[in-house]
């Protein structure tokens, strides 16, 4: 889910540039590090849409944005599910700024369900369209 600017950002030039310091909440907006952030399922990209659009204030110009890669190309990603590590781990990670050595992390979001991120330096293998 993006902005018109965002959204250009993502499909006409490599997701550049990454989006950084901190968003309304005072939350920055790269915790895991530099790269694509999703929702697993179109569902739960519309759901978010419908929360953040429905704020007072909110912004009416968000379009979801659908990202595609290979399975092949998924497969051979470094990956990291937050929600099989212990508490010490998953805090590291979380409060690593992005340095870590994984492609892509899955984790698990209290309202929406399964948030991905992944690395900008994997963001070439992906296939992203307006939806």
């Amino acid at each position: 889910m993006q902005g018109p600017a965002d959204a250009d950002r993502l499909i006409n030039n490599g997701g550049e540039p990454w989006p950084s310091g901190v968003d309304s909440n005072g939350r920055p907006r790269s915790e895991l590090g530099d790269g694509l952030y999703a929702w697993e399922t179109r569902e739960q990209a519309e759901r978010y849409l419908e929360a953040v659009s429905s704020r007072p204030g909110g912004p009416t110009d968000l379009s979801i944005i659908e990202h595609r890669i290979r399975g092949e190309d998924f497969d051979n990603l470094r990956h990291a599910d937050m929600s099989t590590m212990d508490d010490d781990a998953a805090t590291d990670l979380w409060n690593s700024g992005g340095r870590h050595d994984y492609d892509h992390i899955q984790r698990t979001t209290g309202r929406f369900g399964n948030e991905h991120y992944f690395r900008n330096t994997i963001y070439h293998l992906f296939v992203n369209t307006r939806s």
